[in-house]
């Protein structure tokens, strides 16, 4: 530092070591501005990060032939190869029944195109929402598979049919928010089914039992495969089905024939055969019957669209019998939130534990922790210049900084306290380290901001979080370390004079020895 700023600073550090309490106060408030920034950091499990690949699943109604999700498959494909950032397309038709199929994308390198995979997924969204009764979602998630959305919600209830309506109710809420590119509801409208009911006293008739009958028609619906063809070294697996014009109304079953007494007799003649509503899908949790809702956002960030569907649902009539609580990654966030809030505390108290035993007092390491409430100033003011999240990531590093936000205070002090014991004045002692500890102190700081600062460019969101915690906690450390803590230093020792004097003059301790066993040392 130059000899005129550092004139300048003297100017300044005189002023703290003359009102050490205003000082801090005026810190503090400096320190307070924090709060614009820190509520406008979005709040999120994990970060979203372009992972050059693209999810899409696709639910049609229920009971919908192969051939429809085929058709309904090959006009997404038609989409997607629209768009020249395209790499590969791999096709799941029927994964979990004819009505599902899941595509996978796999784009060119980030490096290689001028658009993220969010940005094409906003591109691509409106073109596939017009396929007619196609339930599309996509994700930037590489695992292969859409399953849990960016906000999950569990509802519960005593009545299902409120539950039904309690869903409908707020994925509309969520729809409007304009929030989301699609929502799941766990809930399918009850597909119609043949349902073939026994008749006891017509088996024990002919002798047949209640298994014989299901192999009959499961062997004579989807087919048996037990036989298998040989040839030239290689098998080949033989599916014996009936052609799909004998099995696709109540008549069909009167062709369904079984072994009896009687010979070979129809299957319709043993018990009853009805087209009725089947079960809908059933999702269970805590041995509770459940209505799930699964949202994949397309803008916004999870915290706060939480937040504001909290209010709207709060605002919204559900009935008194039905309750709902955000599951999924939001359950996850809150577990992990706690976790490393429990090792933020412990790492302050170790760090201020091993303060104590180096300065050999409880109340002087509070000038050097000092350093670690103000550090955050610098955390949150560049989250919320470069659009970061607070995340597992981030809260991760806010863990790191609590030790590395210490070390600029720690060589102040030390070198301070030093002096202090030669008997130099406490505001002294304190100039003398700040004007000589400078350089070490810009070094270290700067040596760590630039080691970490390729981290931030990282494609990783999560990386590039902790990168942005780590460099804003060494600036906001660097600057305050010269700010706030002479100011609480001086402070510290202003008050305990302040206890020797009082001491002294109520006490008869008599000697200079025994009062300072009442110091701060």
């Amino acid at each position: 530092m130059g000899g005129r700023s550092l004139d300048g600073y003297r100017f300044f550090f005189n002023k703290m070591m003359h009102y050490p309490f205003t000082s801090i106060i005026l810190g503090m408030l400096i320190f307070f501005t924090v709060i614009y920034p820190a509520k406008r950091v979005g709040f999120e499990f994990i970060p979203n990060s372009d992972r050059s690949a693209i999810n899409v699943s696709i639910d049609l109604p229920d009971g919908s032939p192969i051939d429809k999700t085929i058709e309904v498959v090959k006009k997404v494909e038609a989409q997607i190869e629209t768009f020249s950032e395209v790499e590969n397309i791999l096709s799941d038709i029927g994964y979990d029944g004819e009505e599902k199929a899941r595509i996978t994308v796999d784009l060119v390198h980030f490096s290689m195109r001028d658009r993220s995979d969010k940005e094409i997924m906003n591109a691509l969204l409106p073109k596939i929402a017009l396929i007619p009764e196609a339930d599309i979602s996509l994700s930037g998630d590489s695992n292969g598979a859409v399953a849990q959305g960016d906000i999950t919600i569990d509802i519960r209830g005593e009545s299902y049919e409120d539950m039904i309506a309690v869903s409908e109710k707020m994925k509309n809420i969520m729809i409007e928010t304009g929030n989301f590119s699609s929502i799941k509801n766990s809930y399918r409208i009850p597909k119609m089914e043949l349902r073939f009911s026994p008749n006891p006293e017509s088996l024990i008739k002919q002798d047949v039992y209640n298994n014989n009958v299901g192999a009959v028609i499961r062997a004579l619906v989807n087919g048996n495969d037990d036989a298998i063809y040989k040839e030239g070294g290689e098998e080949y697996d033989i599916n014996i089905t009936l052609a799909k014009d004998y099995k696709t109304s109540v008549e069909s079953f009167d062709n369904f024939l079984i072994k009896g007494k009687d010979g070979l007799i129809p299957i319709s003649s043993l018990g009853q055969v009805e087209y009725v509503e089947a079960a809908s899908p059933i999702k269970r949790r805590d041995k509770e019957r459940i209505i799930q809702l699964n949202g994949f956002l397309a803008k916004g960030v999870s915290g706060e669209v939480m937040a504001k569907l909290t209010e709207q649902f709060a605002a919204a009539e559900f009935p008194e019998t039905t309750n709902y609580r955000f599951a999924g990654r939001a359950e996850n966030s809150s577990e992990a939130g706690a976790e490393l809030g429990k090792a933020f505390l412990l790492a302050v108290i170790l760090t201020y534990l091993l303060l104590v035993a180096i300065l050999d007092s409880f109340f002087l390491p509070i000038s050097i922790g000092s350093s670690i409430l103000t550090s955050f100033l610098g955390v949150f003011v560049l989250m919320f210049f470069l659009d970061f999240t607070l995340n597992v990531a981030s809260m991760m590093a806010m863990v790191m900084v609590v030790g590395l936000a210490v070390n600029n205070a720690i060589l102040l002090i030390e070198y301070a306290e030093q002096q202090i014991a030669k008997g130099v004045a406490t505001s002294e002692a304190l100039w003398q380290a700040s004007k000589l500890k400078l350089k070490p102190i810009i070094m270290t700081s700067l040596a760590i901001i630039f080691g970490t600062l390729p981290q931030v460019f990282d494609i990783n969101a999560a990386k590039a979080s902790m990168g942005a915690v780590v460099i804003g906690g060494m600036l906001g450390s660097m600057f305050f370390t010269y700010l706030m803590v002479p100011a609480v230093h001086q402070l510290l020792y202003n008050i305990k004079g302040g206890f020797s004097k009082y001491f002294k003059g109520t006490t008869s301790l008599g000697d200079d020895e025994d009062i300072n066993k009442l110091s701060l040392s």
